[in-house]
């Protein structure tokens, strides 16, 4: 408890910090604290990204980052403005400075129980282990298919894990970040009383509602929560501000949340409104700036993504512009992209991904929770709605919220149409719903609204809260709760120790390196004489049918 307490101070301040220097020297106009943090994090995750490119993100990363931190707090806080600022601020507010330490105090308990969640175990706690240790691995998604899904945001885990100091690799990114936006959130709502802030107000509550929901995952390096929780900030946000300079920081909020999570890449659409707008006003030089920017965000993503895989982007064997000898087969990526499709739709099974609508809808309802059936129907009623909404609404002067509602149908509609896997999509669902609702009650006002939306909150967080009382268990005084760990045996690969799990697929994080398959292991040779050099596939399967577990399929229609 009492590290994470350091590692959630470490993690504000140098954000908090970074955040400062770019609103002093570059933006050069005010901005509020849950901006600033996110800027810092921003930067820090592509800091962590590039570091990774040339060795393991430990103590260097850890000691320049110190530095840089020092030099910015030098240069940017040490006047009387600034510690005036901060002392007022307490003053005035008093109540909230006390939520807020309450709140930090709450989250970083629950950021110290043993990560729960499947695919921490699987492959995220690898990951972090590999940038750990290594940064990146030429071919690593040979060992493992899903290390070669390269999110951003491990990087950035790996960067705070603080392994290298305690012994053991910190996880509380996730319960940091509820944190930061649960001070949004007390910060900004109006509490449904000013009809300008109404969509923003509903979309706090989701964002409240959803990390109730993700109570039990916030102790996991996962990349949904941190995700999802973005989208419904940024569209709470940008409905909330009319600052021009605060929607081009969320456009590129937008572009880094891709970055960490591809399915909402639909978000992506948010790029245009600064390119319109430079293109509108002749400002060819803020728009050029603004896209060096993308590029740094993006660039280093990009560049993981090839030395990993093989390909720009992971699982999109589509965009194919390299020819490297650690590449993934051409199958392979497809078989594992396939299963994505078929597991989001709830069939369990990648030999049935092609089925139709009219097949996979019924199954993939009935595997939902019961509080997921209920979300899903309300939503469907506001789709229903939606074209009604945007008639009644295109006439307004501040048609933001048309703008805001058709890119929530785009995101919605390509999240269910891929990998639609409820955890991947709540933000989606809420978005719509929320739109819908603020539109609806400026035009009629109805009273009853606020009410219905309040108790349907309050109904959604019991149910929840009921399910995920297993998060308050009793936690240790100094360190957090480590990774859970699984019996393992070893397998030689010539002067590498690779362990296998003894049963089931996961191996943790102390089991290092480690894959879940024998048989895709038997595949696979070393691209030199250690770890560093990376994995390529052997000679005479790179033309075959090989699956992601290592077998090769001898027939599959609709494969391609």
């Amino acid at each position: 408890m009492l590290i994470t307490l350091f590692n959630f101070a470490w993690i504000t301040i140098s954000s908090y910090l970074i955040g400062k220097f770019i609103e002093k020297y570059i933006v050069k106009e005010k901005l509020s604290f849950d901006i600033l943090v996110i800027i810092g994090i921003v930067v820090l995750t592509v800091y962590a990204q590039t570091f990774s490119l040339f060795g393991g993100v430990k103590v260097w990363a850890n000691l320049i980052l110190f530095l840089f931190c020092l030099f910015i707090g030098i240069v940017c806080c040490t006047n009387k403005v600034f510690f005036n600022e901060i002392r007022k601020y307490i003053k005035t507010n008093k109540k909230k400075v006390i939520l807020y330490s309450i709140l930090g105090l709450l989250f970083c308990a629950l950021s110290c129980h043993t990560p729960v969640m499947y695919d921490s175990s699987l492959y995220h706690a690898q990951a972090i282990h590999w940038i750990e240790e290594y940064g990146v691995v030429p071919g690593l998604g040979n060992l493992h298919n899903r290390l070669a899904y390269d999110s951003s945001f491990m990087c950035l885990q790996a960067l705070f894990s603080w392994e290298f100091l305690t012994g053991r690799s910190l996880h509380c990114l996730n319960a940091f970040w509820a944190w930061i936006m649960f001070i949004y959130v007390a910060d900004t709502f109006h509490f449904l009383k000013d009809k300008k802030y109404f969509a923003s107000d509903i979309l706090n509550i989701s964002i409240v509602i959803y990390t109730i929901y993700a109570l039990d995952g916030l102790s996991s390096p996962n990349t949904d929560y941190i995700a999802m929780t973005m989208v419904l900030y940024i569209f709470s946000k940008w409905l909330r501000s009319e600052r021009k300079i605060v929607k081009v920081l969320l456009v590129l909020f937008a572009i880094w949340t891709i970055t960490i999570k591809l399915s909402v890449v639909a978000m992506g659409f948010l790029v245009f409104y600064p390119i319109v707008q430079c293109f509108k006003k002749r400002r060819y030089k803020e728009l050029l700036y603004f896209l060096l920017v993308v590029i740094c965000i993006s660039l280093p993503f990009f560049a993981r993504n090839v030395i990993i895989s093989g390909y720009l982007l992971y699982p999109y064997p589509q965009i194919d512009f390299f020819h490297v000898d650690w590449k993934m087969p051409e199958y392979t990526v497809t078989f594992d992209s396939n299963e994505i499709m078929a597991w989001g739709r709830s069939l369990n099974d990648v030999f049935l991904y092609d089925y139709t609508l009219q097949q996979w809808i019924p199954i993939w309802f009935n595997a939902l929770l019961l509080e997921d059936k209920l979300l899903v129907i309300i939503n469907a009623c506001s789709l229903v709605c939606t074209p009604f909404v945007l008639y009644i609404n295109k006439k307004r002067i501040r048609a933001e919220e048309n703008k805001l509602l058709i890119l929530s149908l785009v995101c919605l509609v390509t999240w269910f149409l891929t990998a639609p896997l409820i955890r991947y999509g709540y933000a989606f669902i809420f978005l719509n719903l929320s739109i819908v609702l603020c539109i609806l009650y400026q035009k009629y006002e109805i009273k009853l609204l606020k009410r219905m939306i309040v108790l349907f909150a309050v109904a959604l967080i019991m149910i929840k809260a009921y399910r995920t009382t297993e998060v308050l268990k009793p936690i240790e005084l100094i360190y957090p709760m480590s990774y859970m760990e699984y019996p393992c045996y070893e397998v030689q690969m010539k002067d590498e120790v690779i362990y296998i799990p003894v049963y089931g697929d996961r191996t943790g994080y102390e089991k290092f390196p480690s894959t879940p398959y024998l048989q895709h292991l038997q595949k696979i040779e070393l691209r030199g004489s250690d770890l560093q050099d990376g994995f390529k596939i052997k000679e005479e399967y790179i033309n075959t049918n090989l699956s992601t577990y290592g077998y090769i399929v001898e027939s599959w229609e609709g494969l391609s």
